[in-house]
């Protein structure tokens, strides 16, 4: 038997913000294990190709689903050996639940103070490309990006906290500035002394649109004038609160079914654990294509995440081999 895992790793994060919406949100990436076991006369041995959601192949960034709706998931299994195979195939599930912390982030770059704490800030050129630096929470944990770009005919730059779906910041605090404001905050870069502040409500994502010329009006700088033109050297520290990294189990419920037309077979196997069964030889170089309804539920719990992996086997067609499994094909 040829036991092969393809690990469509679909993170599910339900937030407050999103279920307001009505949306959740996944992340799905694709990889292969296992490799050919000879049996008798010939190579038994298939791959399984990217994964397409909705009828189209899903890339490695987050799409929406919407809660208590569903969306068809289809797998192509191609026979890459020399034997005639048969297969099965069913979805494994697990979940976890984000559990709330109380990490500090900042955007990614160099340290104020080296022996101090962490806190960082980097670089931006004002007119220049958009730029993005990494968002870590605890030092240790990638939870988004902070993204910086001129809007030159606007008058602005704008500073957007995005984060991956599933976390989120109660507040935060920004310094833009050139060298000599930078040198007045740069041995004490606390967040409460930064000039821009954003604390009305639990986000996911914010963007501070702040004008190239003005008055800073909070902390350190406060009533402080300030003009930048293209091509100024800008310091950037990005700070955000009360962010969550760590999670729990909790139990899954992903219901599933086989899509209208799919040409495979739903049986139990003997722990009553549902698989997909096609019972017509796979000749090797043929494909076929197995597409099931995944359906989420209306109740996900807020910072839920799901992992889906969907595992398949194959036997040789001959023989009587698939009388190992109990099947539907009789």
């Amino acid at each position: 038997m040829k036991t092969r895992a393809i690990q469509s790793i679909i993170i599910i994060f339900a937030l407050i913000m999103l279920l307001v919406a009505g949306t959740t949100m996944a992340y799905f990436t694709d990889s292969d294990s296992a490799g050919a076991v000879a049996m008798t006369a010939g190579i038994l041995d298939f791959d399984i190709l990217p994964v397409k959601i909705d009828g189209k192949t899903v890339p490695s960034e987050h799409i929406t689903w919407k809660a208590g709706t569903s969306k068809t998931f289809c797998w192509t299994f191609k026979n890459t050996g020399s034997k005639k195979m048969i297969l099965r195939a069913r979805p494994l599930i697990d979940a976890e639940m984000l559990i709330p912390g109380d990490e500090t982030a900042w955007g990614e770059g160099q340290r104020f103070n080296p022996k101090g704490n962490w806190a960082m800030y980097f670089n931006y050129e004002v007119g220049a490309p958009e730029l993005s630096v990494r968002l870590m929470a605890g030092q240790h944990y990638h939870v988004g990006y902070v993204r910086i770009w001129t809007a030159k005919e606007e008058g602005y730059i704008y500073v957007k906290y995005d984060f991956f779906p599933g976390f989120s910041m109660s507040e935060s605090h920004l310094f833009v500035g050139d060298m000599e404001a930078f040198n007045e905050i740069k041995d004490n870069p606390a967040p409460g002394r930064l000039p821009f502040k954003y604390d009305e409500k639990r986000v996911a994502e914010y963007t501070y649109k702040i004008s190239l010329s003005g008055i800073y009006s909070h902390g350190e700088l406060k009533g402080k004038k300030y003009a930048w033109s293209e091509g100024d050297q800008l310091y950037i520290a990005a700070h955000a609160a009360e962010v969550p990294k760590e999670a729990g189990s909790v139990e899954a419920d992903i219901s599933w079914e086989l899509a209208e037309g799919c040409p495979f077979k739903a049986a139990a196997d003997e722990e009553g654990i549902t698989w997909w069964y096609y019972c017509q030889p796979i000749l090797p170089n043929e494909e076929i294509t197995l597409c099931l309804i995944g359906t989420l539920p209306n109740n996900v719990p807020d910072g839920c995440k799901y992992t889906i992996q969907l595992m398949a086997e194959a036997l040789q067609a001959t023989h009587g081999a698939i009388d190992l499994w109990p099947h539907p094909c009789r």
